[in-house]
C-alpha cells in the first residue's frame, strides 16, 4: 500500500518490466525518457512491458467481443475509452512511440477495424471534437504534426499520411474533408475545406497541395476536381489563387516567374486537348435585363514593369495544307479599345459565287496616317455645280483633307469649287450633267488619336533587338524570333513543373 493511493507492486520500485497499478497519486519512479514523460507524473495506471526479439508485446491490450456470452450481444462494444477533464490541457489517449534504432518504425497511435458485413461502416480512426468554449477557442477534429530534428537529413515527413487501397466498385476517396457551418447569421465566420500552410526557407521546390492521378479510366481523371454550390450573394469562385512573393534580403538574383495557374495537357490521339478550358453561363437574370455580364475569361496584367501581356497565346504546331494555326481564334464580335499591331488583315467571308465550298478574302487598306476614307457619287446641276454632304460628326473627327474628283461617261474637268466647311463641300464642271465619283479622307483628330499616334519607325529594345517577328522569312531559326524569349520561358517553366 502507498500513501497517496492503491498500488500493486510485485517487484522493485524502479524495476520496468513489472506492471504497477497506482488508482491516485504518484507511482514510484520509472525508466522513462524525460522528454516524453515526466519522472514523477501522476497516472491512474501505468503499464511498462519491454519487447522480446521476435515476440509482440503490448502493455495494455483492451478486448471488447460481442461473442462472448449467451446469446451474443449486439450493443456497442468499446476496446479502450480514454477520458480527461481539465482546465489546462487534457487527453483522452496520449499515445507515444520511440523508434530509436536504425531501420524502426514508429507509431503514436494505431487504429484498425475490420468490418465482413454489408450495410456497415468501418474506421480505422474516428475522432469527434466538441467545443463548448466562446471567444478565442480552436478545435481540432485531428491534429497531426510530424518533427525531424537532424539538419541536413533526407528522407520525408508527413504531418498526416492516408492510403486506401481497395479492389471494390465503390468510391475510393484519401481524404474526405467536411465542414458544415451552422450560423446562417452575418456573424457567420469563413469555412474552409483544407488549409495547406508552408512556412521557412527552402532552396527545392515548394508545394502547397500536390495531387498525382494515374487512371486507365472511361468515365475521367482529374488531377483536382473542384465544385462549388452556393445560394449567397458573395462571390463563388471554383479556384482561387494567390502568387504573391518578395525578394529575400541581400539577394542579387530575382524569381525567374511567377505563376498564378500553370496548365500542362499532353497525350497521344484526342478529340481536342485544352491547356484550359473555361466556360461562364448566367441562367437567371432576376430582375430582368440589368446588363449582366458573363466573362468566359477574364485577364488582367498590371504593376510597374514595362512590358505587360494580358494575354499571350501561340501555336507552333507542325504547319501543312490542312492544317490550321491560330494563336487566337474567335467566334463572335471582337471589341479592342487599344491599338491593334499585326503583320497583315484581310476579312474572310462565305464567297458569295459559291458560298458551300470557297472563302473570300480581302486585305486591309494599310496606312501610316490614322485616316477615314469617304467616297460616293454625284450629278451636277444644270450650271454644273453640286454639293456635297458629309456625315455630321465629319469635321469634330477629322483634319488634314484630301480630295479626289473622276467624272464618269464624258471628258470633263471637275474640280472642288468650296472646301468643307459646315460638314459639305462644293464641286463644280465644265459641262452640266455630269456624273462625278468622289472620294475624301481625313485624318483623325478625336481625343483618343490625338493621344495615341502611330510611331512609324520604331528602334527594337532589350531581348527584341536582333530579333524578327518572322525570323523564317528571312532565312533565320526560330531562336531569332522575337516571341522565342516567351517559348523558352513558358519551357523553363513547364520543365520546372515536371
Amino acid at each position: 500500500m502507498n500513501n497517496d493511493g492503491i498500488g500493486i507492486n510485485p517487484a522493485t520500485a524502479t524495476e520496468t518490466t513489472q506492471a504497477k497499478l497506482w488508482v491516485n497519486g504518484a507511482g514510484p519512479v520509472q525508466n522513462v525518457p524525460s522528454y516524453y514523460l515526466s519522472l514523477n507524473e501522476k497516472m491512474g495506471i501505468k503499464a511498462v512491458a519491454v519487447p522480446t526479439s521476435g515476440v509482440n508485446t503490448s502493455a495494455i491490450v483492451g478486448i471488447s467481443d460481442y461473442k462472448l456470452g449467451t446469446p451474443y450481444q449486439r450493443g456497442q462494444a468499446t476496446g479502450v475509452i480514454g477520458f480527461s477533464a481539465s482546465q489546462t490541457t487534457a487527453y483522452g489517449i496520449q499515445g507515444i512511440a520511440d523508434g530509436a534504432g536504425s531501420g524502426s518504425t514508429s507509431i503514436g497511435v494505431k487504429g484498425y477495424s475490420s468490418n465482413g458485413s454489408d450495410n456497415s461502416v468501418s474506421y480505422g480512426g474516428y475522432f469527434t471534437n466538441y467545443r463548448d468554449g466562446s471567444v478565442n477557442s480552436t478545435g481540432y477534429g485531428i491534429y497531426a504534426k510530424t518533427y525531424h530534428n537532424f539538419g541536413g537529413s533526407t528522407g520525408n515527413s508527413y504531418g498526416g499520411y492516408f492510403e486506401v487501397e481497395d479492389a471494390s466498385l465503390s468510391s475510393k476517396v484519401g481524404v474526405f474533408s467536411k465542414v458544415i457551418q451552422a450560423n446562417q447569421g452575418s456573424a457567420g465566420a469563413g469555412a474552409i475545406g483544407l488549409n495547406a500552410e508552408i512556412s521557412g526557407a527552402y532552396t527545392s521546390e515548394v508545394i502547397g497541395v500536390r495531387t498525382s492521378v494515374t487512371s486507365s479510366g472511361i468515365n475521367g481523371t482529374y488531377g483536382g476536381k473542384f465544385d462549388v454550390l452556393g445560394t449567397g450573394t458573395g462571390s463563388q469562385t471554383g479556384l482561387l489563387v494567390n502568387v504573391k512573393s518578395t525578394n529575400a534580403s541581400g539577394a542579387t538574383t530575382i524569381p525567374h516567374d511567377r505563376i498564378g495557374i500553370y496548365s500542362d495537357v499532353e497525350g497521344s490521339v484526342a478529340n481536342y486537348n485544352y491547356g484550359v478550358f473555361a466556360r461562364s453561363k448566367i441562367l437567371v437574370d432576376p430582375v430582368g435585363s440589368t446588363g449582366l455580364t458573363s466573362y468566359g475569361g477574364y485577364f488582367i496584367a498590371t504593376g510597374v514593369s514595362a512590358s505587360q501581356i494580358g494575354i499571350y497565346a501561340t501555336s507552333d504546331g507542325v504547319v501543312g495544307p490542312f492544317t490550321n494555326r491560330y494563336a487566337g481564334f474567335f467566334s463572335g464580335n471582337v471589341q479592342i479599345s487599344g491599338t491593334l499591331s499585326k503583320s497583315s488583315g484581310t476579312f474572310k467571308i462565305d464567297h458569295p459565287q459559291d458560298p458551300e465550298n470557297k472563302y473570300l478574302y480581302h486585305s486591309f487598306v494599310e496606312s501610316p496616317d490614322m485616316k477615314n476614307i469617304y467616297d460616293g457619287t454625284i450629278t451636277t446641276n444644270a450650271t454644273g455645280e453640286a454639293t456635297i454632304e458629309l456625315p455630321t460628326y465629319f469635321e469634330s473627327l477629322n483634319k488634314d483633307f484630301r480630295y479626289q474628283l473622276t467624272p464618269i461617261g464624258q471628258f470633263a474637268q471637275v474640280i472642288v469649287s468650296e472646301e468643307i466647311t459646315n460638314n459639305l463641300f462644293k464641286i463644280k464642271s465644265s459641262i452640266p450633267n455630269v456624273k462625278v465619283s468622289w472620294q475624301v479622307t481625313g485624318i483623325r483628330k478625336d481625343a483618343y488619336a490625338e493621344a495615341n499616334r502611330v510611331v512609324v519607325e520604331v528602334d527594337k529594345k532589350g531581348d527584341e533587338k536582333g530579333t524578327y517577328i518572322h525570323p523564317e522569312l528571312f532565312g533565320k531559326d526560330k531562336t531569332k524570333g522575337v516571341n522565342y524569349q516567351h517559348e523558352k520561358a513558358a519551357t523553363k517553366a513547364f520543365e520546372k513543373a515536371n
